[in-house]
């Protein structure tokens, strides 16, 4: 077992430039997988405290919008927080950038994901609170059309389900 392992450290240490020897890369993996499982376990807390300063800050003066954000960006960023580990433990582990380009385009898609899902969560929450001080006929119009649609979207799948 500890031949296979030296050989396997060897290997990474021959590969990836700024590493000395095998003791640095043991190190360097273990505190790699580190990062990635702490960020992993303990996503969803990390998530839920940065949504809960976002909407400490963001949306402080309406419970509609605090619930629309905390259901919108809850599970994104969580997913985010994940993808965010791969990349940092990947970093520790490759120091000098060997593995840095697939895994970046790894991390860019993945915020590109995280920001879209996001931003479709938002979108399809209650808009409600965009109109609380906010006078205008414009956006009034444009919620109401959008409400109106959607209750009418509902009735026509209802009426197909009936027949």
């Amino acid at each position: 077992m500890s031949d296979r392992l030296n050989s396997i450290l060897s290997k990474l240490v021959t590969s990836i430039e700024g590493v000395k020897d095998e003791k640095e890369m043991l190190l360097r993996l273990i505190i790699g997988l580190a990062v990635f499982l702490l960020l992993a376990l303990f996503r969803k807390q990390i998530s839920k405290a940065i949504v809960w300063l976002c909407t400490k800050t963001i949306a402080r003066k309406s419970d509609v919008a605090q619930r629309a954000l905390v259901d919108a960006l809850s599970v994104p960023l969580s997913f985010f927080i994940f993808v965010f580990g791969i990349y940092i433990s990947t970093e520790i582990i490759a120091p000098s950038g060997e593995i840095r380009n697939p895994v970046l385009l790894i991390f860019k898609l993945g915020v590109i994901f995280s920001i879209s899902w996001f931003l479709i969560n938002f979108i399809n929450s209650d808009f409600s609170f965009v109109l609380s001080d906010d006078d205008s006929k414009t956006k009034k119009t444009a919620v109401n059309f959008i409400e109106i649609d959607e209750l009418h979207n509902r009735r026509e799948n209802k009426d197909k389900k009936v027949q």
